[in-house]
């Protein structure tokens, strides 16, 4: 591996940080409207735009089916398993014998769980797991022109369906079945969104790769990506990929792509800054963020940074609303950072990783650093 796609991991891991950060600051409750208009119409989108960067620069397609089933089934099925039958437990036991929770809820999750639906944030999961699997085989089958076309149209194709189940939804949404239905048709339609914008990483990486490492280089795009993606999220609202809520799918399209590319450029422009702490946490998140991307809302952590951050707005001190929102976010980010540790020290098989692992704040800056020298 040359220096380039040495460099490459750290700006990913770097971006993937950032991404994290934004989701759970998009779960903050007291988030403003604009705030939350602004990261949820891209900060999902990122992570898939991510993998398929990594998937043309490992070229993967290059790589037997059945090799890339495994290793994927270990790294993204097995936490999901993992994480989904925690959070079960962890729900049946507060809905038992703390009352806090319903069964008709817990039902539900359990039959998102089995179907691959996803209960809570774990339906990213295998929708990255099922997108990687329909993109990749497709990319190896056919060239790359067609496979951007064909992509493409199953996307489309996948809307005008979700469209359709939208409205069959409206029809039935009195019966008891039907919920249960539109859960898995969701988690079916969402595979194909996911799929594209894979493929937009793939192409995307093209692009990246022809452009200069110079920090203005990639400072001035990145402005001008997240410039539009903040003016046309605006204009569409709040969206949800996980409901798949997209309201008008063109410009989501068009903040999906600017966002998760301005973050990107953002990104490689932060390369010269790896020494600085900010870049260093951003990294560590990063590189854990599967971890805190399963745990922060099921197990309670979300909950307990809540209750502390509105604790000490009511009896200690009144925060105003920007104050308020970044502390949840900082108080998550701490509570999660002895989750990590423990997972990637103890529990690593849990997480598909074969032994045991520990990248704390400032070890994953030396690795950094020996990675780029």
């Amino acid at each position: 591996m040359d220096g380039i796609e040495k460099k490459r991991i750290f700006y990913l891991d770097i971006a993937k940080g950032v991404g994290v950060i934004l989701m759970i600051l998009g779960h903050v409750p007291d988030l403003t409207t604009a705030s939350r208009q602004f990261i949820t119409s891209f900060h999902m989108p990122l992570f898939f735009v991510i993998s398929g960067i990594i998937i043309n620069a490992t070229e993967e397609t290059k790589k037997e089916m059945g090799i890339i089933v495994k290793r994927k089934l270990r790294s993204i099925m097995l936490p999901y398993v993992v994480f989904s039958v925690l959070s079960l437990i962890v729900e049946g036991l507060c809905t038992g014998i703390l009352k806090n929770g319903v069964w008709e809820v817990f039902w539900e999750h359990l039959f998102a769980t089995v179907c691959l639906a996803g209960a809570s944030v774990f339906w990213f999961l295998p929708a990255l797991f099922f997108g990687e699997m329909i993109f990749l085989s497709v990319r190896k089958k056919t060239s790359a022109a067609f496979c951007g076309i064909l992509i493409a149209a199953m996307a489309v194709l996948a809307y005008f369906a979700h469209v359709g189940e939208n409205r069959m939804q409206i029809i039935y949404s009195a019966t008891v079945w039907y919920p249960y239905l539109h859960l898995f048709l969701n988690a079916v339609l969402r595979v194909f969104f996911a799929a594209a914008f894979i493929a937009e990483g793939y192409f995307g990486y093209q692009i990246l790769r022809k452009c200069s490492d110079g920090f203005l280089q990639n400072l001035i795009p990145g402005v001008l990506l997240m410039g539009v993606t903040f003016v046309v999220c605006r204009l569409n609202g709040i969206t949800d990929m996980n409901y798949m809520v997209y309201n008008n799918i063109l410009l989501y399209l068009v903040t999906s792509l600017c966002g998760s590319f301005g973050v990107i450029f953002l990104c490689r422009a932060l390369e010269g800054w790896h020494h600085t702490l900010p870049v260093r946490i951003c990294m560590y998140y990063g590189r854990n963020s599967l971890v805190v991307m399963m745990t922060h809302a099921p197990f309670y952590i979300m909950y307990i940074a809540a209750r502390v951050t509105y604790g000490i707005n009511n009896h200690i001190r009144s925060l105003g609303q920007a104050p308020l929102c970044l502390l949840m976010t900082c108080l998550v980010l701490l509570i999660e950072v002895p989750v990590v540790e423990v997972m990637n020290r103890y529990l690593p098989f849990l997480l598909g990783r074969p032994a045991a692992r520990r990248v704390g704040i400032f070890l994953s800056h030396l690795k950094t650093k020996k990675s780029i020298e």
